[in-house]
Formats: C-alpha cells, sequence, structure tokens
C-alpha cells in the first residue's frame, strides 16, 4: 500500500510503502532514506489529510539502492579538526 509517514511531529510526511511483515508487524520501505529513524518511535501513516494508522518502531534497518550513496557521504568538513597553534 502507497501511503505517506511523519515519524516526528514537525517533520513533514514523506511516500512510503507498507507490507504486511507477519501477523501483527508491518515493512514501511521509505521512497527515499530517512536519517535518525530510531525503534522506539511512533510512525504515522496518511493518505493526505487522513490518518490511515499508526505504530512503534521496533527496528529501523537501510537498504542498499540507489540513494544510499548521497547519503553515506560525510559533509565536507565532518570529522576534521582544527589544529591548536601554541604560542
Amino acid at each position: 500500500m502507497d501511503a505517506e509517514v511523519k515519524i516526528r511531529y514537525r517533520n513533514k510526511a514523506v511516500p512510503c510503502t507498507i507490507e504486511p511483515s507477519g501477523e501483527d508487524n508491518y515493512l514501511v520501505r521509505f521512497a527515499r532514506p530517512r536519517k535518525a529513524v530510531t525503534p522506539g518511535q511512533s510512525a504515522v501513516f496518511y493518505d493526505g489529510d487522513r490518518v490511515l494508522g499508526g505504530g512503534i518502531i521496533l527496528e529501523a534497518t537501510r537498504e542498499k539502492g540507489k540513494h544510499e550513496e548521497e547519503h553515506q557521504k560525510p559533509a565536507e568538513n565532518e570529522g576534521k579538526r582544527g589544529k591548536r597553534s601554541r604560542h
């Protein structure tokens, strides 16, 4: 089923696909990878303004796909530290 999902109250809903995965669980695939999806967070599903349902995230995994490289590159200055000079 295609829908939109919000995992944070203030974030915009993003496209996803929802698939049954066991008796009471569902697999949610984001159209584009999302950062900081964390077990324990709520996920609320929408069709436009209509709430379809929601649940608690049990596990977050990252699938390799066409957008993987784009989201794995560190920021240009990430991890770099300036050198201190002693006078």
